[in-house]
């Protein structure tokens, strides 16, 4: 499916257009609240799992990457509350329950999110890992887990696993660290925090 964003004259046009194309669109009623309920379900094991050469199911299936996770998590919804954004379901996601997860005691999430996010992605590395595997010295980190850092500065709300999660995969995208420094270490990335 696709979001868009209810706040222009031709989003309703749009959202037919596309509908009658047959590509499920809906309209939402805050772009913001979009962007950053999207990029909520692009956070889970894409930092952690480039800086570590580990698929989604080997974080998720580590109990202290797992939390790492969780708190990630945590914090980044943090932030969009006190920058007053809402977490929204988009089609086919349902946002709002991940982020309900992340107040869920850790017996009961753990299993629904190995299988959700480990699962979901199989052996498909995430779009961190891809960039920073291909040597090109780009990493979208900044645009994702940066922006958490950026917003939670300016609101006042702290942020540390955002900000070493992005720090570390962009020393390792300029290659200012080898990237066999935390390759499959979990126990040295978790150190940091």
């Amino acid at each position: 499916g696709i979001g868009v964003a209810d706040r222009h004259p031709l989003s309703l046009f749009i959202t037919e257009a596309l509908n009658a194309a047959g590509l499920n669109a809906h309209l939402i009623p805050s772009a913001d609240d979009m962007k950053w309920s999207k990029m909520l379900t692009n956070l889970p094991a894409n930092a952690s799992a480039a800086i570590l050469d580990m698929t989604a199911a080997e974080v998720f299936a580590h109990p202290g990457l797992f939390r790492l996770e969780m708190r990630m998590l945590r914090e980044t919804l943090a932030v969009m509350r006190a920058n007053c954004l809402h977490v929204v379901d988009l089609p086919h996601v349902p946002v709002r329950a991940l982020a309900l997860g992340t107040r869920l005691p850790e017996f009961v999430v753990h299993p629904l999110m190995l299988k959700a996010v480990g699962g979901g992605r199989g052996s498909k590395m995430p779009s961190f890992h891809i960039d920073l595997q291909s040597g090109r010295g780009r990493s979208e980190v900044d645009w994702l887990n940066g922006a958490v850092v950026r917003f939670g500065e300016k609101t006042g709300v702290p942020t540390p696993v955002n900000k070493l999660l992005t720090e570390t995969l962009l020393a390792l995208t300029r290659a200012e660290i080898p990237l066999t420094e935390f390759s499959r270490q979990p126990e040295k990335l978790l150190s940091l925090i």
